[in-house]
């Protein structure tokens, strides 16, 4: 039995390419165990039969501290194995560490009047409960999947309004 590994095999002792935008770029000459340790703390963004492209994001990193992993681990490993490491991605993974997530970016539903005191009469009225963040006088965020009711509301207590398609 040969235990040997099989000849003509590329040699593995290319580094991690790190971005300060969060990509990670690791080819098939990283060493193995390296891109697996990588790819458990990120998120798959793309592959090709010579790279892998991965994408730190505040959800690889809470499945990589579920597995029990800590943003102390990724740090070793990049020191270790990636060509550079931008010290503001070092700056980001801290502040991920101690902080949580800290920025979410979403496509809201916003409701807009003419009037405030409509919204205020809006608010005061049963689609109250259908309604989320206030972001001025006029406008308020509404929660996904609301919009009929709020508009049959609306129309129950005098207002006529409609959904603007995209």
């Amino acid at each position: 039995m040969n235990l040997n590994a099989p000849q003509n095999l590329a040699d593995e002792q290319d580094k991690i390419i790190v971005s300060a935008n969060a990509l990670v770029k690791s080819s098939r000459l990283v060493p193995r165990s390296i891109r697996y340790q990588v790819a458990r703390f990120c998120k798959l963004e793309k592959m090709t039969p010579d790279e892998y492209l991965y994408r730190l994001t505040p959800g690889s990193l809470k499945a990589a501290q579920q597995q029990g992993l800590r943003v102390q681990h990724l740090l070793t490993l990049l020191r270790h194995h990636a060509k550079n490491v931008p010290p503001s991605l070092v700056k980001a993974l801290k502040r991920w560490d101690g902080q949580g997530n800290e920025v979410e970016i979403y496509r809201p539903l916003v409701l807009s009047v003419k009037d405030p005191e409509m919204l205020n009469v809006l608010r005061s009225s049963k689609a109250s409960r259908y309604l989320s963040k206030l972001l001025g006088p006029t406008t308020i965020m509404v929660n996904e999947g609301s919009q009929e009711k709020i508009l049959a509301i609306l129309a129950e207590i005098g207002y006529l309004g409609e959904v603007e398609e995209n």
